[in-house]
């Protein structure tokens, strides 16, 4: 967590970033996607990794998880979402210069679409500049890599415009293949550092109950947290099972 989050409150909501159900649906409907599509991508789309925080105070006129949805918006594009952050990022929060820049980079009625966005994301300048930066940001989310790349430059999953995506399908799997991607991150978050110190020279082997003991004194003390952590890394290949209750990397 960053540093300067420690020891504040803020009244947060979570937020699906994956491609929107109701858009899905209606690509089902003139063919642009099938019924497998979409469960293939609420299955991935509806983990950890498919979802994001957003301030959600009640002195707050827009809400980002409100405002960036539906047809008169962005359509729940996330690229589009974090574009705009790293935007308001650039530009102070001041909506008045950022209000002129968008309207002079882009068409009128672009900026009537994204109006309330924008505004939700400076109503919410306290908290964003809690963060320090928009790449202090996208660490703290774990988008690197994922959803922006390396440089924190946001990864466009369709073109800007049109903003309904003129390919939903193709849309939907570069969500899809960033929530895997950024799943992954966050395991490695998570549990990279115990792998790295436990198997420091890459040859070492551990009974069972060892490696439990090491997951436990990074808080995983519940048996089908440890269960599903040690099942991921052998999935991920960290972990080698050598048999008779023995692990090596």
């Amino acid at each position: 967590m960053n540093e300067s989050l420690k020891g504040k409150e803020w009244l947060l909501s979570i937020d699906y970033i994956g491609p929107s159900i109701n858009w899905a649906l209606r690509e089902l409907e003139i063919g642009g996607l099938s019924k497998y599509d979409i469960i293939e991508t609420l299955n991935v789309c509806r983990t950890i990794g498919g979802h994001i925080v957003w301030p959600r105070g009640s002195n707050l006129v827009y809400k980002i998880n409100q405002t960036r949805g539906g047809g008169n918006s962005v359509y729940d594009r996330i690229d589009w979402t974090l574009y705009l952050v790293q935007f308001c990022y650039k530009y102070d929060f001041d909506i008045t210069k950022i209000r002129e820049i968008v309207i002079q980079t882009y068409q009128k009625e672009t900026f009537y679409r994204i109006s309330k966005l924008i505004s939700a994301i400076c109503e919410s300048k306290s908290w964003f500049n809690e963060l320090g930066s928009f790449n202090g940001f996208c660490d703290q989310f774990i988008l690197k890599g994922s959803f922006v790349d390396e440089n924190y430059e946001v990864k466009w999953f369709a073109k800007m415009f049109p903003m309904f995506p003129e390919d939903y399908k193709q849309f939907s799997l570069n969500n899809v293949n960033a929530v895997k991607q950024r799943n992954l991150n966050i395991l490695l978050a998570k549990y990279g550092h115990i792998i790295d110190e436990l198997f420091c020279d890459g040859e070492e082997t551990y009974l069972l109950k060892d490696l439990k003991h090491k997951f436990e004194n990074e808080g995983i003390v519940d048996e089908n947290d440890f269960n599903d952590a040690l099942e991921e890394c052998l999935l991920q290949g960290w972990i080698i099972d050598c048999g008779n209750g023995i692990y090596t990397r």
